[in-house]
């Protein structure tokens, strides 16, 4: 019983300290902006301006009493601006987590391990170059 427990102190300790010895890399918001944009993110942003615009066309014309007011309208239309101009980057924030041995992090640090997972495509979300 005594060697039982103590070999399961010992696997309990050891995945302690494994468990300390790394760390876990993630992009920050700006820096999966960054990503995305580097390779195909900017046509999703002009087709995300053009949907706010028209919404904002639609909403001045209402005022102007052209058209008929329809809330669900421009509530849509926004919603799909916001989508297309944001769902990418988003996507690149939240599925990138790079799981590192901490000495490797500070040896050569968050920027040099991102690119190069972007560079070797490793990296969910962002554009294949």
């Amino acid at each position: 019983m005594k060697k039982l427990l103590s070999l399961l102190t010992f696997l309990f300790v050891s995945a302690i300290s494994f468990a300390q010895e790394t760390v876990t890399v993630s992009p920050t918001y700006s820096e999966a902006v960054h990503y995305t944009n580097l390779t195909g993110q900017k046509g999703w942003t002009v087709i995300a301006i053009i949907l706010f615009i028209a919404v904002a066309a639609y909403l001045v014309l209402c005022g102007m009493n052209k058209l008929t007011y329809n809330p669900w309208v421009w509530i849509i239309g926004l919603i799909f601006s916001i989508a297309a101009w944001r769902s990418k980057p988003t996507a690149c924030w939240l599925n990138n987590d790079k799981v590192v041995e901490k000495s490797y992090l500070e040896k050569v640090g968050r920027k040099y391990i991102l690119d190069s997972c972007f560079n070797n495509n490793l990296m969910q979300n962002a554009a294949v170059k």
